[in-house]
């Protein structure tokens, strides 16, 4: 633990759950809860820094979380209390974060941010805007027959993407804790094989508006084996059976992963809007700069908490 100007830096434990669940539900939309703040911090399967800043009497000041995933430290729940706002608090967790960060020789460091997180990391901490991810809608159509074999499941099989970009490690555990584990959100995985073997797997996920009750549907993961255009539109044309089903209005995904998908997406009918988010980072080792540059991620929805 550190000390400035009044302020404690630590680690969180799991006993400061009411508080950063306070915090954090006074500043965003979507709330949390403790199931949630235990899963995320302490459940999950790769090392976890959640860097905290409290004052003198014990109030939650800011927080700044690290996961180290695959070699890469990707930082989410970054909060700074209103009234501590302005102050460097932010930039003071990110030294402390960096501290901790060093035992485990990461690669480089990333973030799926929004407007305000983007300008704190490019403009305040001279990270590089990596890329910009744009939503692409469709509209949800029923199909009578499909190539393709398709079972709901609740585990998830070891695929290895047919490319050399860099990702996450998508493991059957890292998969297991992202969606099936999840305490925030509810999906639906299903597998899809061709010809009796395994080709890949899609991760559904259908949000309700309480208020409207209109449905909004997302493909957050879509993971296949080989190269086959066709079997890639299948999934597609499944996930849009799927939503047309259960009577989603609109279906979005990311169409920048730097494969087939992007080509496919397109052709099945998504077009992209301007509904953004940003992903920003910095490489910590020279030999890992070439993570710095757009075309050599493979990204989609399920890198960002938010979905």
């Amino acid at each position: 633990m550190t000390e400035s100007q009044s302020l404690k830096f630590r680690l969180a434990t799991p006993q400061d759950a009411a508080t950063f669940c306070e915090l954090s539900n006074s500043l965003y939309a979507r709330p949390v809860n403790e199931n949630y703040y235990d899963w995320q911090f302490f459940k999950c399967p790769f090392p976890s820094l959640l860097n905290i800043a409290i004052d003198e009497n014990d109030e939650l000041v800011g927080t700044y979380c690290l996961h180290i995933q695959n070699g890469v430290a990707w930082v989410l729940d970054i909060m700074v209390s209103p009234k501590f706002q302005r102050q460097g608090i932010f930039r003071q967790l990110v030294g402390f974060g960096f501290e901790n960060l060093q035992q485990y020789d990461a690669k480089a460091i990333v973030v799926m941010a929004n407007e305000k997180a983007d300008r704190a990391c490019v403009n305040g901490l001279g990270w590089t805007r990596i890329n910009t991810f744009l939503t692409a809608f469709a509209t949800p159509e029923k199909s009578e027959k499909f190539t393709l074999e398709y079972e709901k499941i609740n585990s998830f099989p070891e695929i290895n993407l047919p490319t050399s970009l860099f990702s996450n490690a998508r493991t059957s555990d890292y998969q297991d804790w992202r969606f099936i584990e999840n305490t925030r959100y509810s999906y639906d995985i299903f597998s899809a094989h061709k010809n009796g073997e395994l080709f890949g797997y899609v991760v559904l996920k259908i949000f309700r508006d309480p208020v409207s009750t209109q449905a909004f549907g997302d493909i957050v993961d879509i993971i296949w084996a080989e190269d086959d255009k066709e079997s890639l539109a299948d999934i597609l044309r499944f996930s849009l059976n799927h939503f047309a089903e259960q009577n989603v209005g609109d279906a979005a995904m990311w169409l920048q992963t730097n494969t087939l998908l992007d080509e496919i997406g397109l052709k099945v009918g998504f077009k992209q809007s301007n509904e953004q988010r940003f992903f920003c980072g910095k490489s910590l080792r020279e030999d890992y700069k070439y993570l710095e540059t757009a075309e050599n991620w493979f990204i989609n929805m399920a890198d960002s908490e938010v979905y």
